[in-house]
C-alpha cells in the first residue's frame, strides 16, 4: 500500500512540476545545494574536475576562468528575461483593463474564464521574473582564490582552484535550472495570454 501511495504522490508531483516550473526548479537546486554543502565540508570529492592532479595549474586556471564566463552568461540571459517581462506584464496590464471595459465581453458568460487566464499567464510571469531575480540576487555568489592564497605552493594553489571551479559548476546549474524554468513559465504565460484572447475574440463575436 504504502508503495502504491508514494508511486501516486510521485506521479502527482511530476504533473505538478510539468505544470509549475518552479517547483521541478526548487527541487533539482535542493539536490545540487546539499552537494555544495558537502563540498564546501569535503565530504565528498569533486565530479566535474575529477583527475585534477593530473592537470597543470594553467589548465585548471582555464576551467575555472569557463566556469566565470558561463556564469555571466546565465546572469545576461536572466537579465533580458527580466526586460522582457516587464514589457510583457506593461502590455498585458494595459490589454487586460481595455478588455474589460469592453461592453460585449462584460455582458459573456466567458468573461470569468478570460479572467481566470488573464490570472493564470500573469501569474506566470511573475513566477518568471522571481526565479530570473533568484539567478541576480541570490545565487550571485562566486567561489574564487583570496588574495594570500595566490602565494600558496603550486600544489595546494591548484587543489583549491579545482574545489572552487567545481563549486562554481554547480551554481552555474542552479543558475540555468532558475533559467531554464523561468523561459518555461514565459512560454506558459504566452500560452495563457493566448487563449485568453480567443475566448475574448469568442465572446464579442
Amino acid at each position: 500500500m504504502s508503495s502504491f501511495i508514494k508511486s501516486a504522490w510521485n506521479k502527482v508531483f511530476m504533473a505538478l512540476c510539468f505544470l509549475f516550473p518552479i517547483l521541478s526548479c526548487k527541487h533539482a537546486n535542493r539536490i545540487l545545494d546539499k552537494k555544495i554543502q558537502s563540498l564546501e565540508n569535503r565530504e565528498t570529492d569533486v565530479e566535474y574536475m575529477a583527475g585534477w592532479d593530473t592537470l597543470t595549474l594553467g589548465d585548471i586556471q582555464e576551467f575555472f576562468n569557463n566556469s566565470i564566463e558561463q556564469m555571466k552568461s546565465l546572469e545576461s540571459k536572466a537579465r533580458i528575461s527580466i526586460v522582457g517581462l516587464t514589457i510583457a506584464v506593461s502590455l498585458m496590464i494595459g490589454i487586460g483593463g481595455s478588455l474589460l471595459g469592453n461592453e460585449e465581453l462584460n455582458t459573456s458568460p466567458l468573461l470569468s474564464w478570460v479572467i481566470a487566464f488573464g490570472i493564470i499567464s500573469l501569474s506566470y510571469f511573475i513566477m518568471s521574473g522571481c526565479m530570473s531575480l533568484e539567478v541576480l540576487g541570490g545565487k550571485n555568489k562566486v567561489y574564487q582564490l583570496f588574495p594570500k592564497q595566490q602565494r600558496l605552493p603550486e600544489r595546494e594553489k591548484a587543489e583549491k582552484l579545482a574545489f572552487n571551479t567545481e563549486l562554481n559548476v554547480y551554481l552555474n546549474i542552479i543558475r540555468n535550472n532558475y533559467v531554464y524554468s523561468a523561459y518555461r513559465s514565459i512560454l506558459y504565460a504566452i500560452m495563457a495570454l493566448g487563449i485568453m484572447f480567443v475566448l475574448f475574440t469568442v465572446s464579442v463575436l
